[in-house]
């Protein structure tokens, strides 16, 4: 396995404002394709606001004909990304 055909996988973390709680946070994602997978969690840690995701697209050629599903896996890959933590004052 080489270093291009490992998951990319991030981790970023939001210092809730002081005051602040989370009160609502996106469900899991899990997405598999024939055009790689993705996994989303949020997870309220302390005063922060954890988001981790991987992403696994393995090196292919999509026929014209299947644009549509490759398009499909990656607007759902980018909805995920937005989706809304809801704050709270606690």
């Amino acid at each position: 396995m080489t270093p291009d055909d490992r998951p990319r996988k991030d981790t970023v973390r939001i210092k809730l404002p002081a005051g602040y709680k989370v009160d609502e946070m996106p469900d899991p994602v899990h997405l598999e394709s024939p055009y790689g997978a993705y996994q989303a969690v949020w997870k309220a840690e302390g005063g922060d606001l954890v988001f981790e995701q991987s992403t696994e697209v393995p090196d292919a050629v999509a026929p014209a004909a299947q644009y549509a599903q490759l398009r499909a896996f990656f607007d759902r890959i980018a909805g995920s990304q937005a989706s809304p933590v809801v704050l709270v004052r606690k």
